[in-house]
Protein backbone atom coordinates (compact mmCIF):
# COMPACT_ATOMS: atom_id res chain seq x y z
CA UNK A 1 0.00 0.00 0.00
CA UNK A 2 1.73 3.16 -1.28
CA UNK A 3 5.08 1.41 -0.85
CA UNK A 4 4.69 1.20 2.93
CA UNK A 5 5.83 -1.87 4.83
CA UNK A 6 3.12 -4.25 6.04
CA UNK A 7 3.57 -3.13 9.65
CA UNK A 8 2.88 0.49 8.68
CA UNK A 9 -0.21 -0.55 6.71
CA UNK A 10 -1.41 -2.53 9.71
CA UNK A 11 -0.83 0.42 12.02
CA UNK A 12 -2.74 2.76 9.71
CA UNK A 13 -5.63 0.32 9.46
CA UNK A 14 -5.64 -0.20 13.25
CA UNK A 15 -5.72 3.58 13.80
CA UNK A 16 -8.58 3.98 11.32
CA UNK A 17 -10.54 1.19 13.00
CA UNK A 18 -9.88 2.68 16.47
CA UNK A 19 -11.05 6.09 15.25
CA UNK A 20 -14.13 4.55 13.68
CA UNK A 21 -14.96 2.64 16.86
CA UNK A 22 -14.59 5.84 18.92
CA UNK A 23 -16.81 7.76 16.50
CA UNK A 24 -19.41 5.00 16.50
CA UNK A 25 -19.38 4.90 20.30
CA UNK A 26 -19.98 8.63 20.44
CA UNK A 27 -22.82 8.53 17.90
CA UNK A 28 -24.47 5.52 19.54
CA UNK A 29 -24.23 7.14 22.97
CA UNK A 30 -25.79 10.38 21.71
CA UNK A 31 -28.56 8.63 19.81
CA UNK A 32 -29.26 6.40 22.79
CA UNK A 33 -29.77 9.53 24.89
CA UNK A 34 -32.12 10.96 22.25
CA UNK A 35 -34.15 7.74 22.35
CA UNK A 36 -34.22 7.92 26.15
CA UNK A 37 -35.57 11.48 25.98
CA UNK A 38 -38.14 10.39 23.39
CA UNK A 39 -39.30 7.61 25.72
CA UNK A 40 -39.68 10.14 28.54
CA UNK A 41 -41.66 12.36 26.15
CA UNK A 42 -43.94 9.42 25.31
CA UNK A 43 -44.53 8.67 28.99
CA UNK A 44 -45.20 12.33 29.80
CA UNK A 45 -47.66 12.72 26.92
CA UNK A 46 -49.51 9.61 28.07
CA UNK A 47 -49.74 11.01 31.62
CA UNK A 48 -50.88 14.45 30.43
CA UNK A 49 -53.63 13.05 28.19
CA UNK A 50 -54.81 10.81 31.04
CA UNK A 51 -54.93 13.84 33.34
CA UNK A 52 -56.94 15.82 30.76
CA UNK A 53 -59.50 13.04 30.50
CA UNK A 54 -59.66 12.71 34.30
CA UNK A 55 -60.29 16.46 34.64
CA UNK A 56 -62.94 16.39 31.91
CA UNK A 57 -64.75 13.49 33.55
CA UNK A 58 -64.54 15.13 36.96
CA UNK A 59 -65.97 18.36 35.53
CA UNK A 60 -68.74 16.41 33.81
CA UNK A 61 -69.66 14.52 36.98
CA UNK A 62 -69.52 17.59 39.19
CA UNK A 63 -71.49 19.67 36.67
CA UNK A 64 -74.23 17.09 36.48
CA UNK A 65 -74.52 16.85 40.24
CA UNK A 66 -74.67 20.65 40.60
CA UNK A 67 -77.12 21.07 37.72
CA UNK A 68 -79.56 18.40 38.95
CA UNK A 69 -79.11 19.17 42.65
CA UNK A 70 -81.25 21.58 44.64
CA UNK A 71 -80.83 25.19 43.44
CA UNK A 72 -78.60 27.17 45.76
CA UNK A 73 -77.66 30.81 45.27
CA UNK A 74 -75.91 31.52 42.05
CA UNK A 75 -75.81 28.30 40.03
CA UNK A 76 -72.81 29.47 38.01
CA UNK A 77 -70.83 30.35 41.16
CA UNK A 78 -71.78 27.04 42.73
CA UNK A 79 -70.64 25.21 39.62
CA UNK A 80 -67.35 27.13 39.53
CA UNK A 81 -66.74 26.39 43.22
CA UNK A 82 -67.20 22.71 42.42
CA UNK A 83 -65.17 22.41 39.21
CA UNK A 84 -62.71 25.32 39.45
CA UNK A 85 -59.70 23.18 40.33
CA UNK A 86 -60.46 20.71 37.56
CA UNK A 87 -60.90 23.53 35.05
CA UNK A 88 -57.52 24.97 36.05
CA UNK A 89 -55.94 21.51 35.81
CA UNK A 90 -57.56 20.91 32.43
CA UNK A 91 -56.25 24.20 31.06
CA UNK A 92 -52.76 23.55 32.44
CA UNK A 93 -52.50 20.01 31.04
CA UNK A 94 -54.01 21.12 27.72
CA UNK A 95 -51.36 23.83 27.43
CA UNK A 96 -48.63 21.30 28.30
CA UNK A 97 -49.86 18.94 25.58
CA UNK A 98 -50.07 21.76 23.04
CA UNK A 99 -46.47 22.68 23.81
CA UNK A 100 -45.35 19.06 23.30
CA UNK A 101 -46.88 18.67 19.85
CA UNK A 102 -45.72 19.94 16.49
CA UNK A 103 -48.68 20.71 14.20
CA UNK A 104 -46.21 20.90 11.27
CA UNK A 105 -44.61 17.48 11.88
CA UNK A 106 -42.88 16.08 8.77
CA UNK A 107 -44.30 12.57 9.06
CA UNK A 108 -47.88 12.60 7.74
CA UNK A 109 -49.48 10.14 10.20
CA UNK A 110 -48.02 11.90 13.21
CA UNK A 111 -48.86 15.37 11.85
CA UNK A 112 -52.51 14.38 11.31
CA UNK A 113 -52.71 12.80 14.77
CA UNK A 114 -51.10 15.86 16.37
CA UNK A 115 -53.69 18.08 14.71
CA UNK A 116 -56.52 15.80 15.85
CA UNK A 117 -55.24 16.07 19.43
CA UNK A 118 -55.09 19.84 19.13
CA UNK A 119 -58.63 19.85 17.68
CA UNK A 120 -59.85 17.76 20.63
CA UNK A 121 -58.30 20.21 23.10
CA UNK A 122 -60.02 23.08 21.26
CA UNK A 123 -63.24 21.07 21.45
CA UNK A 124 -62.96 20.86 25.24
CA UNK A 125 -62.31 24.59 25.40
CA UNK A 126 -65.39 25.29 23.26
CA UNK A 127 -67.59 23.09 25.46
CA UNK A 128 -66.42 24.57 28.75
CA UNK A 129 -66.04 28.21 27.69
CA UNK A 130 -69.64 28.63 26.50
CA UNK A 131 -72.15 30.23 28.88
CA UNK A 132 -74.51 27.27 28.42
CA UNK A 133 -72.85 24.03 29.43
CA UNK A 134 -73.54 21.25 26.91
CA UNK A 135 -71.86 18.02 28.02
CA UNK A 136 -73.21 15.81 25.22
CA UNK A 137 -70.19 16.08 22.93
CA UNK A 138 -67.57 15.16 25.53
CA UNK A 139 -67.54 11.42 24.79
CA UNK A 140 -66.72 12.03 21.13
CA UNK A 141 -63.98 14.51 22.01
CA UNK A 142 -62.52 12.09 24.59
CA UNK A 143 -62.49 9.30 21.99
CA UNK A 144 -60.86 11.56 19.39
CA UNK A 145 -58.18 12.55 21.92
CA UNK A 146 -57.45 8.94 22.90
CA UNK A 147 -57.37 7.61 19.33
CA UNK A 148 -55.11 10.39 18.05
CA UNK A 149 -52.82 10.08 21.07
CA UNK A 150 -52.48 6.35 20.48
CA UNK A 151 -51.32 7.09 16.93
CA UNK A 152 -48.73 9.63 18.14
CA UNK A 153 -47.51 7.26 20.84
CA UNK A 154 -47.20 4.38 18.35
CA UNK A 155 -45.32 6.51 15.81
CA UNK A 156 -42.86 7.70 18.45
CA UNK A 157 -42.46 4.26 20.00
CA UNK A 158 -41.57 2.92 16.53
CA UNK A 159 -38.91 5.64 16.27
CA UNK A 160 -37.48 4.60 19.65
CA UNK A 161 -37.50 0.95 18.65
CA UNK A 162 -35.83 1.54 15.27
CA UNK A 163 -33.42 4.13 16.59
CA UNK A 164 -32.98 7.67 15.44
CA UNK A 165 -32.13 8.31 11.78
CA UNK A 166 -28.49 9.19 12.45
CA UNK A 167 -28.09 5.97 14.42
CA UNK A 168 -29.55 3.88 11.60
CA UNK A 169 -27.37 5.56 8.97
CA UNK A 170 -24.29 5.19 11.16
CA UNK A 171 -25.05 1.52 11.71
CA UNK A 172 -25.19 0.94 7.94
CA UNK A 173 -22.00 2.87 7.33
CA UNK A 174 -20.22 0.97 10.09
CA UNK A 175 -21.38 -2.31 8.59
CA UNK A 176 -20.14 -1.29 5.14
CA UNK A 177 -16.80 -0.14 6.52
CA UNK A 178 -16.42 -3.39 8.46
CA UNK A 179 -17.21 -5.47 5.37
CA UNK A 180 -14.77 -3.39 3.31
CA UNK A 181 -12.06 -3.80 5.95
CA UNK A 182 -12.56 -7.57 6.09
CA UNK A 183 -12.48 -7.82 2.30
CA UNK A 184 -9.35 -5.67 2.17
CA UNK A 185 -7.62 -7.74 4.85
CA UNK A 186 -8.57 -10.98 3.11
CA UNK A 187 -7.38 -9.62 -0.23
CA UNK A 188 -4.18 -8.30 1.32
CA UNK A 189 -3.53 -11.61 3.09
CA UNK A 190 -4.16 -13.63 -0.08
CA UNK A 191 -1.88 -11.41 -2.20
CA UNK A 192 0.95 -11.59 0.35
CA UNK A 193 0.78 -15.39 0.50
CA UNK A 194 1.04 -15.75 -3.29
Amino acid sequence: MFGLPDIAVGAVIAALIAGLVALLGLIISKESKVSEFRQQWIDSLREDVSAVIAHVESIRGSSISVLIGPPTGSLRQSLWDTVGDDMAGLKKKSATIRLRLNPNEKRKNEREANNQILDALRGFREVFDKPELNLLGLDGINEQLITATQTVLKENWNRVRRGERVYRITRWIAGLVLVAAVIYLLFHTVTINF
